[in-house]
């Protein structure tokens, strides 16, 4: 058996014609069993910001074959004071004339406001609004779904979207003002939560908190429970020790012990968390809850007391970290607040103390002129710009570090400008290979140092040696001499081979390389050689002049002198 009254025939649900000022929400017909009427009972959603006093709907009526039957000429909602947002209606029982009525279809509306015009509305144009997509048909994660909720509001249940002029909440109200009328979320704060990436990411962070309060609770719990065993432990060393009625005496003070512990002072510190919660003070609340753990219903209350408190909590201790120079761990919380008007600014500040320029620069950029950091940022970013400049010189980048000192006159940088420009009117820079044999090559490159000092460096291959680099020394008259030899080689010689490690000296001058070595075995001997680099147009020559003294075992020394030059031809 039903109840009184039985279903006839639904309407859609959230009719609406884009621009109006009310949704129908829902519409039934039913079938009073008691007296055989036929009454239709309609819900509205007002989406107006000016208040609805009154409503005026004609009904069209309908028998079991859709013939039309007499419907309703007029209805009136009267003495209404409905605010955007709210639902009327459906308190109220539209007696239909015909009881063979078994549909209906809306006629027209008329919406009477309070402070403006009237608005006409035909039921033809009403159509339905899509249905809301539920949280779980696309997170089939149930604890994404808690996030999302903590980042918005315990009502979250579907996905948020925008739908003609209208924008479905996720606590599923519909809307057309920039906070939603039911959950008091704001439309921005809505829609940029719903990520499902971002999701991931906090839900890891507060996975990775909650299981180091888990920890912390059972480290707690043990604590305890080691106390405990051994307060058991003394107390029956006691009752061996002590007479009967010291024996009443401690356990009458353990009753009063426990009651305290375990009553008296739990219910004491539940009554001042409880009025820390009310006052807002979720700090000192939060402390208190955790301390009470299953204490009544102190689990739940520190739940919502974090909730409440975890935004306004991870701004205070990203600005504590921030002021204690620890800007990585800042800047993670940072990355969560970003909310706040002056979080833009910290979190360029962050990326600048470790030396992450481009980040600080593109967030100092966003910084609009009201900030109070505006000025502080533009500074920063010169800075930035002077730093970005000198890295990109260390690595031999000029055009991108004369890119960045153009942008600047911090330090430096017109010094470090005309470094760049003597260094790209000297022809040295470049790649050279050996005009008669293919395979060697020389590569000859320039780094600037931090002092603005610059180095040539060149590396060099051929088919007797593998792979080495030389700094260079330019002379006065333009000579450059490699003062630094190629790595050390085997290789035999008169039945012995050189040692692996060699004495490097410079004479005073120091024009001449000198490569000192002994051998192993059946000789040994020494040589000194210079080796001058030369530039002829847009070409190099490597002049190589040794001497060279070598001796066998029984034998006489012998000397010899020798000097080649190898031509290097630009690439």
């Amino acid at each position: 058996m039903g109840g009184r009254f039985e279903t006839l025939y639904k309407l859609h649900d959230n009719l609406y014609k884009k621009g109006t000022s009310i949704i129908v929400s829902g519409g039934v017909l039913l079938k009073d069993r008691e007296t055989d009427n036929i009454v239709a009972q309609l819900k509205f959603q007002s989406i107006s910001e000016y208040k609805i006093k009154a409503l005026k709907i004609s009904l069209k009526a309908y028998d079991v074959s859709d013939k039309i039957v007499e419907g309703i000429e007029e209805y009136q909602y009267l003495d209404l004071n409905i605010n955007n947002g709210e639902y009327f209606g459906s308190n109220k029982a539209i007696v239909m004339p015909d009881n063979v009525t078994r549909s209906i279809e809306i006629g027209k509306i008329l919406v009477v406001f309070e402070g403006r015009d009237n608005s006409e509305i035909c039921g033809a144009e009403l159509l339905p609004l899509e249905p809301p997509q539920s949280l779980e048909s696309v997170l089939d994660d149930p604890e994404l779904i808690k996030q999302y909720q903590i980042e918005t509001s315990t009502q979250s249940k579907y996905i948020p979207t925008t739908i003609q002029d209208l924008w479905l909440c996720t606590c599923g109200k519909l809307n057309n003002t920039n906070t939603c009328t039911s959950c008091r979320v704001s439309k921005e704060k809505i829609f940029n939560a719903y990520n499902p990436v971002l999701l991931e990411e906090q839900l890891k962070v507060r996975l990775d908190a909650e299981e180091v309060e888990r920890e912390r609770q059972e480290r707690i719990a043990e604590i305890s429970r080691q106390e405990a065993e051994q307060q058991k432990r003394k107390k029956r060393k006691q009752i061996v020790r002590i007479t009967r009625v010291t024996v009443v005496i401690v356990i009458v003070l353990s009753i009063i012990a426990f009651a305290w512990t375990k009553i008296i002072n739990p219910s004491i510190q539940y009554s001042k968390a409880e009025s820390y919660y009310e006052k807002g003070d979720y700090d000192n609340a939060i402390v208190i809850y955790k301390e009470l753990g299953e204490y009544k219903d102190s689990v739940q209350k520190l739940a919502s007391a974090i909730d409440l408190n975890d935004k306004d909590q991870a701004y205070s201790s990203a600005l504590s970290l921030f002021n204690a120079g620890q800007y990585l761990d800042a800047l993670r919380l940072f990355e969560k607040v970003y909310e706040y008007p002056d979080v833009t600014y910290y979190r360029g500040k962050c990326y600048f103390e470790i030396e992450s320029y481009k980040q600080a620069i593109e967030l100092y950029e966003e910084l609009g002129n009201d900030s109070d950091f505006k000025n502080d940022a533009e500074k920063e970013i010169l800075e930035g710009y002077y730093y970005l400049g000198l890295d990109a010189l260390r690595n031999g980048e000029f055009s991108i570090a004369e890119e960045y000192l153009n942008k600047t006159e911090y330090g430096d940088s017109k010094e470090a400008l005309q470094i760049i420009e003597k260094i790209k009117q000297e022809k040295w820079i470049g790649i050279y290979r050996n005009d008669e044999d293919d395979s060697e090559w020389m590569q000859i490159v320039c780094s600037v140092n931090e002092d603005l000092t610059y180095t040539y460096e060149v590396y060099r291959q051929s088919s007797i040696w593998e792979d080495y680099s030389t700094n260079l020394v330019v002379e006065a008259d333009g000579t450059m001499i490699l003062v630094d030899e190629f790595n050390d080689y085997n290789e035999e010689n008169n039945g012995g081979h050189w040692i692996e490690e060699s004495t490097h000296q410079f004479q005073e001058d120091k024009s001449v390389y000198e490569d000192t070595g002994g051998s192993k075995g059946y000789g040994g001997g020494y040589s000194t050689i210079r080796i001058d680099l030369k530039q002829e147009g847009d070409n190099l020559i490597l002049h190589t002049k040794a001497r060279t003294s070598s001796f066998e075992y029984g034998a006489e020394e012998e000397e010899e002198e020798s000097e080649y030059s190898t031509v290097y031809i630009r690439q």
